[in-house]
């Protein structure tokens, strides 16, 4: 499992608040948080059952099993290579802007034009200032806007590759309220595994996914001020989005991109392929300069300028196999979960955070509920799950559904394969069943 941590820009929050000393100002804090990069859902590679490279399943949906279906399946295998490749994701704001827009007076207010770089990895689990002003306007917002000037990955052979962008501007449609003697913050959680594309000829392509949270009269614990590292609490909540990209560069309420689409590139824009439509998305990627084009060229990082130790990795397509976790006894009060996880495999699995560095020497456990890691509001009383053993979990604040099924669900790649295992329950009768 490969974690972006969106630093959490990995968080990505976007905060509004005031600064130092925190608790005697009023202000807006704009917070960056990041969810986990899974690569085995960034490229579904699960069509080759065996594990052998070759595909067992229709991909394409013509009802036959045959090259159409290897070709795709190839590619994914490709992207899914790259996607474990990745050791950094780094998120700029330089020469950028961060602005609000003002209710009553219809005027853009400015947070900061400072150049920022935030590595998405480094801030896995933490949430991390992405700007703050103090003694900011009391009044009423509604929108929030932030200029990026680029977003590139590193990989471990040392290359770094700029991302496309459909639109470096981000605009959100989201209530903030400042009031005087009080802090208030918008989260922007960035889903790293939702917003990672690729096209069909290799180019990987960046389109945003966020949860966006706004907040008033909250409380912010300075964590690392040199790393602008900051957790924030209690507070009131104003409001709770989520937005997608399309690929015209616009922020959209309850959108994510189909990772099935077929996107490519046709004269410096994005564009996605049916089968019977080819829509041309009218913002181009880059101005048509020499310098851009050769970011466009650079960004290939699935043709002939992937190092060889990527193309190997490219090829290692995880097989799945039986997942050794069980997940037992689940039941839920409000918005808390509890349940218990049973080691039924013969290795320890590690629970807490895990740096970049130990992902090779971790069997790292991922745990969510309806596609949201439990990371960061999970406890089970230890860091770690060793082989036969049975923890009781409680996961607190979290989201969920009172209208149709709960699914929890473990991930973890042991030797290569990938486990998992899935819970689905109902709050309300407190009951659960294994799909």
């Amino acid at each position: 499992m490969k974690k972006l941590a969106i630093i959490s820009l990995l968080i990505v929050s976007i905060l509004i608040v005031a600064c130092t000393p925190i608790a005697q100002l009023f202000g807006l804090l704009i917070a960056l948080g990041v969810d986990d990069l899974i690569c085995s859902q960034v490229a579904d590679i699960s069509a080759d059952n065996n594990g052998d490279g070759i595909v067992d399943v229709d991909m394409d949906g013509d009802g036959n099993v045959g090259e159409s279906d290897q070709e795709l399946y190839n590619h994914r295998a490709r992207v899914f290579g790259v996607c474990k490749a990745i050791v950094g994701f780094f998120f700029n704001l330089a020469k950028g802007t961060v602005e609000v827009h003002n209710v009553e007076t219809g005027q853009w207010v400015v947070l900061t034009r400072m150049p920022e770089q935030f590595d998405l990895l480094a801030l896995e689990g933490q949430q991390v200032a992405l700007t703050y002003k103090e003694n900011f306007p009391v009044g009423r917002y509604d929108k929030l806007r932030i200029d990026l000037e680029k977003v590139e990955i590193k990989t471990r052979d040392g290359n770094i590759y700029p991302l496309i962008i459909p639109n470096k501007e981000l605009i959100f449609d989201i209530n903030m309220v400042v009031e005087k003697d009080s802090q208030s913050s918008v989260e922007l959680n960035l889903d790293l595994t939702k917003s990672l594309h690729a096209t069909t000829g290799g180019d990987l392509v960046f389109i945003p996914v966020f949860d966006v949270k706004s907040k008033k009269n909250i409380g912010i614990d300075i964590l690392n001020p040199n790393k602008k590292l900051i957790r924030i609490r209690n507070g009131v909540t104003l409001e709770t989005k989520k937005y997608g990209m399309d690929l015209d560069g616009k922020m959209k309420e309850n959108f994510v991109l189909d990772k099935n689409s077929k996107l490519t590139l046709q004269d410096g824009r994005i564009i996605t392929k049916g089968t019977d439509l080819v829509l041309i998305q009218s913002r181009p990627v880059f101005d048509p300069s020499n310098k851009n084009k050769r970011e466009l060229r650079q960004s290939n990082i699935l043709g002939k300028k992937t190092s060889k130790n990527i193309e190997n990795t490219a090829t290692q397509a995880p097989r799945r196999t039986e997942s050794k976790i069980e997940i037992k006894n689940v039941r839920c009060n409000g918005d808390t979960v509890h349940y218990e996880l049973k080691n039924n495999a013969d290795i320890r699995f590690t629970l807490r955070l895990i740096k970049v560095s130990e992902k090779d020497q971790l069997n790292q456990l991922r745990i969510s509920l309806n596609g949201k890691n439990l990371r960061r509001s999970m406890d089970c009383g230890t860091d770690t799950l060793e082989a036969g053993e049975l923890v009781s979990c409680t996961a607190t604040n979290v989201d969920v559904r009172t209208d149709s099924k709960n699914i929890l669900k473990t991930e973890a790649l042991v030797g290569g394969a990938s486990q998992i295992a899935v819970f689905k329950f109902d709050c309300e009768t407190h009951s659960g069943e294994e799909p």
